[in-house]
């Protein structure tokens, strides 16, 4: 791809372009190109490049430069900035590095190209089947990721052994762009995103989208209370000297908001008395509107508001007298339970202690990264933490396993792709530490029965860790709960239980979360069921139809009971029945139930699924007690027998 873009769109610079998931990816810089940048409608004529290029059948060959200068050199005179950056990297990483390009076609061939590459590759372009891949998008890319560096293209593609896998490939993007939960979303009035007026990242929760979150939440609660978990709660914000005690000011600060000025009182008393203020007024700014002010870490606004009889606190804002606390929106829930641990003494009896949290976190993600609920800058972790001794990490570990298994079945993912990261090369903790750490790792995962693959070196620098994936409808992949231990936190924090003998001793922490946040798992599960919700989980289960105003007394009558049973119901009315029907499906409503006249006299409900299976009229009291058991046994569908239809459904 690289050389047909370079052919079609000369003074394009290269620089990455790795392998992905279903394909690949390249990066390019095309600021210099006299056409302009690259457009989606480009990509058919690169690919047409591109078969010309595999069935001329040109070889690939291995050159071996030694030393980096004569790649240096190379480099330089095909004017490629990025390649020399690359060529950099490697020599400083192994100042011996043998540097290796390759090249495809001969010298003197006109489709000659070559990169600075380790290799290996197949011998010919010919060993690429010219039918079976496809160029999908362009984008942009920072270079390396770092918005102070030059915006390049990115062009995405994926390739296959076979035509038909580029076909079944095809069909199953189409299916997960009908699946897409960003356009469910909004059809389904279940969230927005709102970036032009609120910023991006942030989700608004419509009334159908919360009553989904919040039937997963309750559940969620319920469950870990009866498995021994204890439910915290934690500030959304904190100063920033915890996050530093953490760690996370030295190694997570890109991914954190920016830091805020806070008056914590004395100090804007102090500040105030600074520029000449009487302490009663300082105190007065220190509780007051001045206490807002300095909250927004912003002293030239407060300067410019200040008059001659101005506020003590602005004043001292302005002559750089106030000296303020930093506080710091939470990235994570952590370092908030390690502080409830160390709020009182611990002995080794009141171990393990498992809390666990709903915690919402804020974190700074690039604009370009953010993705529906899938990438955004406010979430909610289900995060819990246990805190235990050594010898109790392997049925801990089991125990998170367990529960990870029932939840995720009870939303019906049942397939996984476990994987055990181990210590990496930079890690904190002793060699013993790390043994008796994944030894209980692996422990749990055998006694759970679980096949699993082995990340080597893949683990947190702070300990192992189990990662799964789940499996949806369609057979993609997405990464959820985790489950990592630390020994870091314990050790920054200083935190202690004393033993049988009264020493006081490290404590080992375990984190953990199985939904990964609860905006990312909304996201899976309206895409895994395609919008159309499980009966226990839908925004809307039963959708009342009445055929006319008679019957709609009926109707708000058994909705009435319904809500008393918990059920979510809704009452449609001044529409024609086809139009009801309609709507109730595309809303994707597990139940309909026709009320005309004949059932208000009976007392029954002419009942009707989504997707057009009809099972007749029942009794109103059969009907809520179906949905009752639904409910309590979290069951994806009615369990109702099929009867004739109801004359009233009939007529209608």
């Amino acid at each position: 791809m690289a050389m047909a873009v370079q052919k079609l769109f000369p003074k394009t610079q290269v620089t990455i372009g790795p392998w992905i998931d279903r394909g690949f990816y390249y990066d390019f810089d095309t600021r210099n190109v006299e056409s302009g940048p690259l457009t989606e409608g480009d990509l058919k004529k690169i690919r047409r490049e591109m078969q010309r290029l595999v069935r001329r059948d040109l070889p690939l060959r291995r050159e071996d430069l030694g030393s980096g200068a004569e790649a240096r050199a190379r480099l330089e005179a095909a004017g490629e900035p990025y390649k020399l950056e690359i060529l950099d990297s490697i020599l400083q990483r192994d100042p011996g590095a043998d540097v290796t390009i390759y090249h495809v076609g001969e010298d003197d061939d006109p489709d000659h190209w070559w990169d600075l590459c380790a290799g290996p590759h197949v011998p010919s372009t010919g060993a690429i089947n010219a039918e079976a891949f496809d160029l999908e998008s362009v984008a942009g890319a920072y270079w390396r990721g770092d918005s102070a560096r030059p915006m390049l293209q990115r062009v995405y593609g994926t390739a296959w052994s076979s035509p038909d896998q580029l076909r079944a490939y095809a069909r199953l993007k189409q299916e997960a762009a009908r699946r897409d939960h960003r356009r469910l979303g909004q059809d389904l009035d279940l969230f927005s995103l709102r970036p032009d007026s609120a910023g991006g990242g942030l989700v608004f929760w419509h009334p159908k989208g919360a009553a989904v979150r919040s039937v997963v939440e309750d559940y969620w609660r319920s469950l870990h209370v009866r498995r021994g978990y204890e439910l915290v709660y934690s500030p959304h914000i904190a100063r920033a000297d915890l996050w530093r005690t953490s760690g996370h000011l030295d190694f997570y600060s890109d991914s954190m908001f920016s830091r805020i000025l806070v008056d914590d009182g004395e100090k804007a008393a102090a500040g105030a008395e600074g520029a000449g203020a009487d302490g009663e007024g300082a105190a007065a700014a220190a509780t007051g509107a001045g206490a807002a002010g300095a909250s927004n870490g912003a002293p030239p606004a407060a300067a410019a508001a200040a008059s001659s009889n101005r506020d003590p606190l602005a004043a001292a804002q302005a002559d750089n007298a106030y000296v303020g606390t930093e506080y710091q929106l939470k990235p994570m829930n952590c370092p908030f339970h390690v502080e409830i641990f160390r709020d009182r003494p611990r002995s080794y009896r009141d171990l393990p202690v498992r809390w666990a949290e709903l915690g919402t976190v804020y974190r700074y993600e690039q604009s370009g990264a953010l993705h529906g609920l899938f990438r955004v800058r406010g979430f909610t972790q289900d995060d819990a933490h246990i805190f235990c001794l050594p010898g109790q990490i392997a049925a801990e570990i089991k125990g998170v396993l367990d529960l990870i298994e029932e939840i995720l079945s009870t939303f019906g993912f049942s397939k996984y792709e476990v994987n055990l990261s181990t210590r990496p090369e930079q890690s904190v903790g002793s060699d013993a530490a790390w043994a008796t750490a994944e030894a209980a790792l692996v422990e749990a995962l055998d006694a759970k029965g679980w096949a699993y693959s082995v990340d080597a070196g893949g683990g947190a620098f702070y300990g192992p860790k189990i990662d799964l994936k789940i499996q949806d409808a369609i057979g993609r992949k997405w990464q959820c709960s985790t489950v990592q231990l630390d020994f870091n936190l314990p050790e920054r924090f200083g935190l202690s239980y004393t033993d049988a003998d009264n020493a006081p001793q490290r404590p080992i922490m375990i984190h953990r979360a199985i939904f990964g946040s609860i905006e990312r798992f909304f996201g899976i599960l309206v895409e895994n069921y395609a919008g159309a919700f499980p009966l226990w989980l839908a925004p809307v289960q039963v959708r009342l139809l009445p055929v006319n105003d008679d019957a709609a007394a009926y109707a708000r009558a058994v909705a009435d009971g319904l809500r008393a049973e918990g059920v979510r119901v809704e009452v449609m009315e001044r529409a024609s029945i086809a139009k009801m029907v309609r709507t109730a499906e595309r809303a994707k409503t597990p139940v309909m139930c026709v009320v005309g006249q004949r059932e208000a006299e009976r007392g029954e409900l002419s009942v009707r699924l989504y997707g057009g299976a009809d099972l007749g009229s029942h009794a109103t009291a059969d009907v809520v007690a179906a949905l009752r058991r639904a409910n309590a046994g979290r069951s994806a569908a009615l369990d109702l027998p099929k009867v004739e239809a109801a004359a009233a459904a009939a007529e209608a």
